[in-house]
This record gives C-alpha cells, structure tokens and sequence, in this order.
C-alpha cells in the first residue's frame, strides 16, 4: 500500500542578484494506515484542498500545522516532538519571504528521509586542461582543488577561457 507524505517547502529567493534561498523541501509527516487517526487525518487534509493543488498561503500553512499539532495523537502524544514543531515552525517564519507550500506526494518509498540533504561532501576537482608552454600563476598549474559543499555528482574542469583571465 502506497504511504502519502506531508511535503513543506519553499520556492528560494532571489534579492537583487543575490541568492539568499535556493528553495528546499522537507517531508514533515507519513500518513499511513497504521496511524490512529489516519480517516480524521486525510479528511481534514482534503478539508484543506491539499488533495487538489498545494497550499501556498502563509497563515493556511501555519494553520494546517498548528492544528495537525494539536489535533491529532500517535500512541498517546503528539504526532510532532514539541522540538520538531518548533523546527517546522522556525522553517515557516524563516522562509515567509520564499513563498512557501504544503504538498502531498504518493509513494510506495519508505519514509523520505532530510537528513541526507545536507551532509557535506568533499569533491576533489582535478585539472583536465594540459599545460601549455610559458604559463605562469595560473590556475592551472594547482592539481587538485578540494571543494566543500553539498554537490552529489559534481564535476568541474578549468576552461581555457578562464585560464586566460589569470594569466592577464
């Protein structure tokens, strides 16, 4: 049986040429049949027209969370950690100006898991352009360059183009 997944996210933000937000999105809830309030869960998201498009407006979206929050239990507690809440609800205000959303994506997938977003790799660069004769402070002549970031499969190789701007 496929789970359905509570999707938040933002759309990035971009002010004057400057990237302040590439735009993320985090899964915040696996609403599968083993929970005890699965019918009242999926009710009141259809409520919320999150079955039809996804929620885009600020204060629906604080809404929506707050009274998944307050709502509705799992074996006795919330179905949030009062610190994941608070995560969610810190992601909310940090992220107003990105325009945020709420989706709900069907998958067979086990729980999709964020935490793999974000470990950084380290990528090692090395140069493919061959050296050329009377080269000198050049970009080039470094053979590896280690990158820190969060790149998956990234592969960079120094231009010619570039190579030049150095050497003027």
């Amino acid at each position: 049986m496929s789970n359905i997944y509570v999707m938040m996210g933002c759309f990035g933000n971009i002010d004057e040429n400057f990237v302040t937000c590439t735009g993320i999105e985090n899964s915040i809830l696996k609403i599968s049949s083993s929970l005890p309030n699965y019918e009242e869960i999926l009710d009141y998201l259809d409520k919320c027209s999150l079955y039809d498009s996804p929620v885009t407006n600020y204060n629906a979206i604080k809404n929506i969370l707050l009274n998944i929050n307050n709502k509705y239990l799992y074996a006795n507690k919330k179905i949030w950690s009062e610190k994941e809440f608070y995560k969610y609800r810190k992601f909310v205000s940090d992220h107003k100006e990105c325009g945020l959303y709420l989706r709900l994506i069907l998958s067979d997938l086990p729980f999709i898991d964020n935490t793999n977003q974000m470990k950084e790799k380290r990528i090692l660069i090395k140069n493919t352009v061959p050296k050329k004769e009377n080269q000198h402070n050049s970009i080039s002549q470094h053979k590896n360059i280690f990158i820190r970031g969060r790149g998956l499969n990234m592969q960079t190789t120094v231009m010619d183009n570039q190579e030049k701007r150095y050497n003027e």
